[in-house]
This record gives structure tokens, sequence and C-alpha cells, in this order.
């Protein structure tokens, strides 16, 4: 006979077919059975699931439990405006059960109604301002709408009030971990264990507190005893797991365990994403591991030109021609939401101050440009610096190989235009001239500079001018590194201007941005026509 335990344990690890035989097997002895053999038939979408349990039949005269049932039900089978039709019955029937509000919040949250959310909070909050629920619940939209005084202030107070329920709340965990209170987090996961050492979700956290605050080995066997008890484990957690590793800057364990993680599940910037990070700070630390992984990730992944490119880059294949314009739209599709952030808080990006210092310089420093190109924009951070050496009816126009970031570019009401393409495209077959091309910390996307410059030299009028940065290496013409961009000699880009017809004019040296907080060294090229 299957235990209850045994039901439940069956669908926390996402076996939703053996958990709805189990769940149908105690249906006829327990009716929180039925209700979850329900829930797990809507999980799958068996076409039968609403008449399991019986509750569909006049639906009207159920009480208020048995529609908030309905409403959960009809939840997990992603049927929110069904769900809000009896949550909302819910709520009339029994204007005072807390339970009917704070389901109402879980599918208004689902059907993206942050207003109903709020105003629905605002109208329980005042009286059921001692329920712990109610103040999980509100702390955890403070705690996203960036409140963090607040949501703290009361989940302390839910603590007081309710301790045990407060503990396995993932609001109240979730709060801990992004403000950066680990060592509390691993505590009270610590106690919440003890009361349930069972619970999957508690036992992550665990260890992912452990591992946070470098018990690696405390981290391990939380791990361990959860991959004992479930064989196997839920994205969801799985991710968790994955992202507490890369915290604890245990690279090889973090990549291994993102391995099969649908992206569905996991992390901020995909599976993908992450991997790629991770890979490329285990060359720092395990540069071996590093290359073993990368060949072995390039082999079950041989058309997709981005993964290629990057473990080429962890290999060592210095001399890689450059990849196709999709790389670079694929990169950077993944980070232009937050690219200006990582770019100038992380990396300390100087470009748009190097651009400046170059327009400043003699014979630049009072020319006022008709037309200008920002050669692979981005998301505009040198548009600025370019619209004031503009006349007044100058036009600057944006190329970028991503829409998303142009679309960041967008809201900068800076461009006359902005097109996606890529950049020797755009240059080669466009009918009209710009007396300025702009070109900064894009050459590092381009093994060979030729064809870049060749379509610049199509682009320029006659005694246009043409601002480039390369980020520069001593010897040999051009050489991928580790983090997937190249480097050129300055002999070598004086080699490809020569080829286009163009001559550098003058240049100066100066620091581009840091990589692993190492200053990348860069030359500011001034082009002309020869």
């Amino acid at each position: 006979m299957t235990t209850k335990a045994q039901a439940f344990g069956l669908f926390l690890q996402e076996k939703y077919s053996e958990a709805l035989d189990a769940f149908r097997e105690l249906a006829d002895e327990d009716f929180s059975m039925q209700i979850n053999l329900a829930l797990c038939a809507a999980i799958l979408q068996k076409p039968d699931w609403r008449t399991t349990d019986g509750l569909l039949n006049d639906w009207e005269r159920l009480p208020a439990q048995g529609l908030i049932y309905l409403a959960e039900i009809f939840l997990a089978s992603e049927n929110a405006p069904q769900a809000l039709k009896f949550i909302d019955a819910a709520v009339s029937k029994e204007p005072d059960n807390i339970q009917t509000y704070l389901t109402r919040v879980d599918v208004l949250e689902a059907l993206g109604d942050g207003d109903g959310v709020l105003e629905t909070l605002k109208t329980i909050f005042p009286k059921y301002k001692n329920d712990a629920r109610v103040l999980c619940t509100v702390a955890g939209y403070d705690a996203h709408y960036g409140q963090y005084e607040q949501s703290g202030y009361l989940l302390k107070q839910a603590l007081k009030i309710n301790r045990l329920y407060t503990l396995f709340q993932e609001d109240f965990y979730d709060f801990l971990l992004t403000t950066g209170k680990e060592r509390q987090l691993l505590k009270y996961a610590a106690e919440a264990f003890k009361l349930r050492p069972e619970n999957p979700e508690v036992l992550y956290v665990l260890a992912t507190a452990s591992a946070l605050t470098g018990a690696t080995k405390s981290a391990d066997g939380y791990f361990r005893q959860l991959s004992k008890n479930f064989d196997v484990l839920p994205d969801r957690l799985k991710s968790m797991w994955a992202d507490a590793l890369f915290g604890a800057k245990d690279y090889v364990r973090a990549f291994d365990t993102a391995n099969g993680i649908s992206d569905e599940y996991a992390f901020k910037d995909g599976v993908k994403t992450f991997k790629r990070k991770t890979l490329y700070l285990m060359t720092q630390k395990n540069p071996d591991e590093a290359r073993e992984r990368a060949k072995q990730w390039r082999s079950e992944n041989p058309d997709d030109a981005l993964i290629c490119h990057c473990c080429a880059a962890i290999l060592g294949e210095k001399d890689k021609p450059t990849p196709s314009p999709e790389v670079a739209k694929a990169l950077f599709d993944e980070f232009a939401s937050d690219f200006e952030d990582v770019l100038i808080g992380n990396l300390k990006y100087a470009g748009d101050d190097l651009l400046k210092q170059a327009l400043d310089a003699e014979p630049l420093k009072k020319v006022r440009f008709s037309k200008a190109l920002d050669a692979g924009c981005g998301t505009g951070l040198q548009a600025a610096v370019i619209k004031r050496r503009l006349k007044a009816d100058g036009t600057l126009i944006g190329v970028d190989v991503s829409g998303l970031m142009l679309d960041e570019a967008r809201k900068k009401a800076v461009y006359n235009e902005l097109v996606q393409q890529d950049i020797v495209s755009y240059c080669n077959g466009c009918a009209e001239k710009f007396d300025l091309i702009v070109c900064m910390d894009v050459s590092s996307y381009f093994g060979d500079l030729t064809p870049l410059f060749k379509s610049f030299s199509n682009a320029l009028t006659a005694k246009g001018t043409i601002l480039f940065s390369a980020l520069t290496m001593n010897d040999g013409a051009f050489a991928l590194q580790t983090g997937g961009q190249y480097k050129h000699s300055a002999a070598f880009v004086e080699a490809c201007l020569e080829r286009a017809g163009l001559k550098t004019a003058a240049s100066f040296d100066g620091i581009l941005r840091y990589e692993l907080d190492k200053p990348e060294n860069c030359r500011i090229f001034r082009i002309e026509k020869k």
C-alpha cells in the first residue's frame, strides 16, 4: 500500500504520472488525496481530470474551501481566468476567509495583473496584519519592488507570530539571499531542516546557504542526502544548487550541475549563458577541467555557433576565423538588459572617455560633422559624445546586429536612425557616405580586420575620419582570447588598413576596460583614406 509520504515524495520530484497513480490509490479514503489527484491530473492535462473528484458538479453550491481547491486545480492546469472565477466566488461566500484572498493573489499574479495583486494586498493587510501568511506575502512583494527594509521588518514580525509557517516560506529565503544575509539564511534553514528533514525545498536552501558561507563540505552532505532520497531532482532545485556552487566559486561542479537543466526552470539568463560564464571562470582556477568540458560541450552542440566559438576560445584555438554575425547577435541579445550595468559598473568601461579624448585632439577639436555612423553602437554608450560633435542639422545613425541592444539604444532618444544589420553588410551596401565613422570596442569580435576596413572605406567620404579601437597585443596578427574576444597587434591593424586603402593619421594608447580586475589595453586609431 502506497503511503501519503511516498505519494507526496513523487509529487515533489515532479514525477506526476507516478504520483497520479499513488493519489488515485489513496483517494477513496481521503478527500485531500482526491484534491491532489485532481491537481496531478491537471498538471498532466489529462482529458478527464475534471471528473476525477466530482468538484465541478454543482460548483456554485460548494463551500469556499471547495472553490479554493477548484481555483488551485485550474491554476495548476494554466487556466488562470477560470481559476479567477472560482476564487472570486469563494471570496463572495466567505469574505473573512484569508485563504481566499491569498489564493486570489496567486491567481492574479498568474494573470499578470500587478495592480490587482497590490489592490488585494491593500484590502487584506490592515485587517490581517497579525497573520503570518499575509505578512510573508506582502513582504515578498515589497522585496520585489526593492523595499527591502519594509520587507525585512514584516518577515521579522511573521517569525514572531508564526515561526513554523514563516520558516517554510520561499519569500523568506529569497529575501535573505537577495539581501546578502547568507549566515542568517543558514541559521533559519538549519532550524527548518530540524523540523522537517524530509522537505526537499528546505534541504536545498540549507545546501545553498552552506555553499555561500563557504561550508562546502556540509553543502555536499546535504546535496548527497537529497540525491539519495530522490532519484530525479526537479530542475528548479538543480539550478538553485548550481547557483550556490557558482557563488562559492566551485565552477567545475556548478558547470556539471547545470548539465541537462531546462531553460524553462533555470537561471536568470538561461542555461547556455550560465555555462559559458562558468566555463570562462573555470579557466582561471581549473584550466585542464575547463578544456575537458569545453571539448565535450562542443561535441554535443556542433551546430551551435556561439557554443563552438566559446569552446574554441577555452581550448586555445587562437587563430580561429571571425565567427558569423549571428554569434555576435546571440551574444549581445543575451546581455542587452544589463549590458551597461556590467560594462560600466563591473568592467569600468572607458570607451566614451577615450572617444572624447580623440575628438578633442587636433585636428578634430573644432570640427563639426554632418553625418556620423556609430558602427556596432550597442546600447548607445558613445551616442552622446558623438552627438555633441555634429552640426546643428547633423545626422547620427547607429548600426548593430543585435535588435535587443538597439531597443536599449532607442531609449536614449539620441540617434536619428537605428539599423539592425551586421556592420560589414551595412557599410558595403549603403549608398550614403559618412564624414565620421566611430567603431569602439567592436574589433574584438573580428579576427581579420580587412573586410571591416574595406566596408568602412566604402562608406567614408573622401576626407572623412574613422575613430577605431583595438585591444592590443605585442606580436603576431590576431589571437582569440579565453573570454571569446580577439586582440590584434598594431602592425596587423596597419596591414589591414593598407589592404583597404586606408591609413593611420594618429593613434594613442589607453585602457578600454578591465577583465577579471586586469586592465585591457587598447589603441585608438584616427584613420583616413589614402
